[in-house]
């Protein structure tokens, strides 16, 4: 983080950049040809620095809860007690902070554009010290761009004549506005860009469910009239025919459901994405009528498994059918 001072007259300050010193949030850019921060901070700062060396005043980006950015400010800001004896030759008067405000610049080529920025302060001024616990975090949506900026802390200082040894002299040079003074901390942070990722970019996720070919029959010799999806040796569903009619017989644990991202009664080219699975009109009864060409869903504890039901054929309470499950 990059740390400067600026020493000047309150009013030039002022009038500079469109502040008013008892920090109206209210913001008003820089105008259009005005020369930068920087340049008035290089040609106008003073060699000393109103602020203590213990100094740990800084501030960092971090999510602001919306998927933007935020800047959280930390440590403190001491004044260096014997600044204006140091810097005017005067004695030691006591210095204070009086209020702050803070602009951004963005830093673009051999342009700087400033805005002030909206925030919330809880110090109580007078003060000789910040704290940046004082300070909320201040959101980073109120900046119409991103990219690399440069945070301003206007500090707006004065004398306390109150407790000057020679508190005549002190009300003298205040009165002209010589001990008025402004100082600045400068912190570079960076508004990260969001990208924006077109639809037809996103490569589709697709988790492969591969056909598999299964025959029912409860007709004598070879009866093979129970299933299980998730390949365990209980029944998941049964499989019975009343009156030519054939059903299936769910299991506890299992459900059936319609399937709806499939046509009736066609089986799609190749493997079916599992992503792409629906459940209509989800079935309360059990055992399960099954028609011809119907999608169902089956749910077991192992997976969801997309069913179409095939070829049927029997005779009166005895025959076969056939159907297609998928599964990874």
């Amino acid at each position: 983080m990059n740390f400067k001072s600026l020493i000047l007259g309150s009013a030039f300050v002022l009038s500079l950049f469109g502040l008013t010193a008892c920090g109206d949030d209210s913001s008003s850019g820089a105008d259009e040809g005005t020369s930068s921060a920087e340049e008035y901070i290089a040609s106008s700062a003073s060699e000393k620095s109103p602020f203590s060396e213990k100094s740990t005043f800084d501030a960092k980006t971090e999510s602001n809860g919306k998927g933007g950015e935020a800047l959280h400010f930390s440590g403190n800001l001491d004044l260096d007690q014997d600044f204006a004896d140091n810097e005017y030759g005067e004695e030691t008067w006591f210095t204070q902070f009086d209020s702050i405000q803070i602009t951004a610049t963005k830093l673009e080529g051999d342009k700087t554009f400033m805005t002030n920025i909206s925030f919330n302060d809880k110090t109580v001024y007078p003060t000789d010290k910040i704290t940046g616990n004082n300070i909320d975090k201040i959101d980073l949506d109120q900046l119409d761009t991103c990219g690399k900026f440069r945070l301003f802390v206007w500090m707006f200082m004065s004398i306390d004549c109150q407790i000057a040894e020679d508190e005549e002299a002190c009300a003298e040079a205040a009165a002209e506005d010589s001990l008025h003074f402004t100082a600045v901390k400068t912190i570079d942070f960076e508004k990260q860009c969001k990208v924006e990722i077109s639809s037809s970019s996103v490569a589709e996720v697709c988790t492969e469910l591969t056909p598999v070919d299964t025959t029912l029959s409860n007709e004598y010799g070879s009866s093979v009239y129970t299933f299980n999806f998730d390949g365990g040796a209980d029944p998941q569903i049964t499989m019975s025919i009343e009156n030519s009619s054939f059903y299936f017989n769910a299991a506890d644990g299992v459900e059936i459901w319609e399937e709806g991202s499939q046509e009736t009664g066609l089986r799609p080219e190749g493997n079916i994405c599992a992503e792409k699975l629906e459940t209509i009109r989800g079935s309360m009864e059990n055992p399960k009528l099954l028609n011809n060409g119907i999608w169902l869903l089956i749910k077991t504890p192992g997976g969801d498994y997309p069913v179409l039901i095939g070829t049927k054929l029997s005779d009166g309470s005895k025959g076969w059918v056939s159907f297609t499950y998928y599964k990874k």
